[in-house]
Order: C-alpha cells, then sequence, then structure tokens
C-alpha cells in the first residue's frame, strides 16, 4: 500500500528502537504497553507505547488505509505541543502497516484516579487548576480535547504532576466544528449538548443529529474531571445506568455540592460548579478558570 507524501507522518519513527513489552492499558480503540526505547546514544528510557486498533477489528486494505490516516492525524496533533500539563509526544511506532502505534513518556503512577486513592493529603485544588492550565494551552492554539475524564489525565511522578492524555478525539478547531460517535461509555463527563439534539430540531434533524466537539463542551467535560478529583468519586456515582444520567442531565441536572468540603475545596467547586451550565455559551472560558481557581502551593489535602 503506498501511503501519498502529504498523507505521511512527519515525526520521529522509532520502530526499530522500540522493544514491546506488557499490556498496561486498553481503550475502546486502542491498547497500551510498556515499552523499552533506547535511542541512538545508547540511552534506555521505558515508555508507553499506544497502538491503535481498527473499529471493526478486520486488517484489510481500506482498514489499514484509516488506520494510517488516524496514526497521522493523531500524531500531528499531539507531536505539535508542548506544555508542562501535557503529556509528551516521542514518535512513532509502525513495524508494519497494518500495526499504527504512537508513542509517549510512560507515567507508572497510572492515572489520577487511582493516584488519588489513599493519598487524602494531595493538594486537590493545585492539581485542578494544573489541569486547566493544560487544557488552557490546548484551547489557546485552537485545539479541543474531547474526551476529558479521570482515566485520562496520567500522573507525571509521585508529587502528583497531571498530564492531558488520549489525543484520539481531539480536533482543531474548524470553521464548523468537530464531531465524534464515540461517545460510548462517557455519558458521565459529556455535556448535555453532546448527548441529544435541540428540543427546536425538526423531526429530520433530530434524526441526523450529529455532535460537535467545542471547547463549551471540553469545559463541562473539565469540571466533571475537577468533581471527580474533589471528590473521589465518579460523576453522578449514584445514578447505575448512563440512560438515566442523559435524562436528568437533559432536564438540566447538575451534581450536587457535597456536605463538608472545606474553605478551600468549597470555592473549587463554586468554580467548577459554572462549567455544568445547560447552555454552552453561559460556561466560562478555559481561561477565566485557570484566573479563578483557589490555588496555594501549601493548601492541605480533602476537607480543609
Amino acid at each position: 500500500m503506498n501511503i501519498p507524501v502529504e498523507e505521511r507522518t512527519p515525526y520521529k519513527d522509532l520502530t526499530t528502537q522500540i522493544e514491546i513489552q506488557e499490556i498496561v492499558g486498553q481503550g475502546a480503540f486502542s491498547t497500551v504497553h510498556r515499552g523499552k526505547w533506547v535511542d541512538t546514544r545508547g540511552t534506555l528510557r521505558i515508555v508507553a507505547v499506544k497502538i491503535l486498533r481498527p473499529a471493526n477489528n478486520k486488517n484489510n486494505e481500506d482498514e489499514t488505509q484509516l488506520m494510517q490516516r488516524r496514526l497521522n492525524r493523531e500524531s500531528r496533533l499531539w507531536g505539535s505541543v508542548d506544555h508542562p500539563y501535557v503529556l509528551r509526544f516521542l514518535g512513532i511506532y509502525q513495524p508494519e502497516p497494518s500495526l499504527s502505534a504512537m508513542v509517549s513518556s510512560f507515567c507508572p503512577q497510572g492515572n489520577v484516579v487511582t493516584f488519588l486513592k489513599n493519598r487524602p493529603n494531595i493538594n486537590r485544588p493545585l492539581m485542578i487548576s494544573r489541569i486547566s492550565q493544560g487544557l488552557n494551552y490546548l484551547h489557546s492554539r485552537n485545539i479541543i480535547h474531547g474526551d476529558l475524564k479521570g482515566n485520562n489525565v496520567l500522573i507525571q511522578d509521585e508529587t502528583g504532576i497531571p498530564l492531558l492524555s488520549d489525543f484520539g478525539r481531539s480536533r482543531l478547531l474548524e470553521v464548523h466544528g468537530v464531531y465524534t460517535t464515540a461517545f460510548a461509555g462517557a455519558s458521565r463527563y459529556l455535556a448535555p449538548e453532546l448527548m441529544a439534539p435541540p428540543d427546536t430540531y425538526t423531526q429530520a434533524e433530530q434524526d441526523n443529529f450529529t455532535p460537535n466537539l467545542t471547547k463549551e463542551s471540553d469545559v463541562y467535560g473539565f469540571g466533571m474531571v475537577g468533581l471527580e478529583i474533589l471528590t473521589d468519586k465518579i460523576p453522578f456515582a449514584h445514578i447505575k445506568l448512563d440512560t438515566m444520567i442523559v435524562i436528568m442531565v437533559n432536564r438540566g441536572r447538575k451534581p450536587a455540592r457535597p456536605q463538608g468540603l472545606g474553605r478551600y475545596h468549597d470555592k473549587a467547586w463554586d468554580v467548577l460548579d459554572r462549567c455544568w451550565e445547560g447552555q454552552p455559551a453561559s460556561r466560562p472560558v478555559i481561561a477565566a478558570i485557570v484566573r479563578d481557581m483557589p490555588v496555594s502551593d501549601n493548601l492541605p489535602g480533602r476537607n480543609h
């Protein structure tokens, strides 16, 4: 299969320098392996290798071409960013046309959800603030993340530095917006406008509804990540069925403020609460969240 020159990824090809090891994570359309990277100077690094999987689990030529385009799109976008709170992209791994992967820094602490378990003294508003700074950087470059949830925020080291990861749904914002149909299982983090068409739509428009990812929908998802960090619970933890969450959110339901948050965490909740406004235009821009989130390097953990 010949890939047109304009569709080939320009980023560093690490295929001959990577040794794939065990699986450390799986998603709907990818599998993440631990890997060993020995660079041209002989330096050994442990890395994460995200292997893309075809949507229909077939490896025919058409699917291979789609996978190549996906690799190119995601690696171009991810490789264009550089920020202390965004996971670093290192290069690609492609031992054969039907196997495409991206290489990034390895985060042994896992994601923010697992990291915060049994760590009550972590400065959570500071962590949320840093995530907002990473998202603000992406939005300043007109990049929409599109899949904000606790599992997609990795932890760099024991100090708890958060890194935005998983750019599988990320897009450059264009005139008509961007959309995705891969929202399965993400309803706890989805803005209401991504769940169902407006009531003002005709039947035909409702039948053909395709949700548009926007900066405003990112802000809603960010607010849910902040909730997860403050409370150690998934959004709407008391509601078991995703279908009920869709119904309640589209009726205007917001997360309920927990009792006993503490002064600083209560202030952080006030900021997050604005992210969950039903109308996208009523939500703050992420730069305002960066400005308003209470931050102190010496702030203690939960319930303070």
